[in-house]
């Protein structure tokens, strides 16, 4: 079959012209999905910015930061290099969101989160969606979720560490992160514009090696059953990063 015209009668039988019908709603669908790079685009370039700033303020807070997230005792660039390049990458984005996420970022003469930091007077130049997204990850948490249902740029997530806890949907960029029903998700839900939504830095987890991670940080929260739910929630966050990480170096990703 030749190549439609623009003035020809609509391949799908509509009755109305090319232009009018399918050749106008694969372009809309094409400048829907250029508008969704292009936010996604700018909220990764947000958080890597405010993440540096945030990590420029002081050679002891880069170092808190680092050892927070990588580890005491251990060179992150060392653990960078020794992964895969996607995965590498991957690590950095969740790095910057883990850092702006902090409740708590101790200053001389006071302690801010370091959301709070970033966003007051002094703090690097953003975008209007930047800040919003920086805003969004404030105190929020990575966790683990079981994917139950996949519908469009959506999926419906129950999370794993707090059974009693309804299912829910959020939106997410299926198409940067492929889950599947039955997955497990690593991943940070943030709320903006009146929904749910995944943060961009994901893990996605085959259902044995998930149900699996989930095990070890069950057993790591049980030695510690005092906690309070934010200081778990952070634990547990901790805990996924770094047996995701572990796995990743001993060449078991899931």
């Amino acid at each position: 079959m030749g190549a439609v015209g623009r003035n020809d009668p609509c391949p799908c039988g509509s009755g109305k012209k090319y232009k009018q019908c399918c050749l106008k709603r694969r372009r809309e669908a094409e400048m829907r999905l250029q508008a969704q790079e292009s936010a996604r685009a700018e909220d990764e370039r947000a958080a890597h910015e405010a993440c540096a700033w945030l990590r420029a303020r002081s050679p002891l807070m880069a170092a808190s930061l680092s050892e927070g997230f990588f580890g005491p005792g251990l060179d992150a660039g060392a653990r960078l290099a020794r992964m895969p390049q996607g995965a590498a990458l991957e690590c950095l984005r969740l790095f910057d969101e883990w850092a702006l996420s902090q409740p708590r970022v101790q200053l001389k003469d006071r302690t801010l989160s370091a959301a709070e930091l970033v966003l007051g007077e002094g703090g690097p130049r953003l975008s209007r969606a930047g800040r919003d997204y920086v805003a969004a990850l404030a105190g929020t948490a990575l966790s683990l979720y079981d994917v139950l249902e996949l519908g469009g740029d959506r999926m419906r997530v129950k999370r794993l560490l707090e059974p009693e806890e309804e299912p829910f949907w959020i939106a997410v960029d299926l198409a940067r992160a492929p889950f599947a029903a039955g997955n497990v998700a690593g991943l940070r839900v943030v709320r903006r514009q009146g929904r749910d939504e995944a943060a961009l830095g994901v893990l996605a987890f085959a259902r044995g090696t998930g149900m699996q991670v989930l095990q070890a940080v069950r057993q790591e929260l049980a030695k510690d059953a005092e906690l309070g739910c934010g200081d778990r929630a952070r634990l547990a966050e901790r805990l996924v990063l770094r047996i995701w990480m572990g796995m990743l170096q001993g060449g078991q990703a899931g």
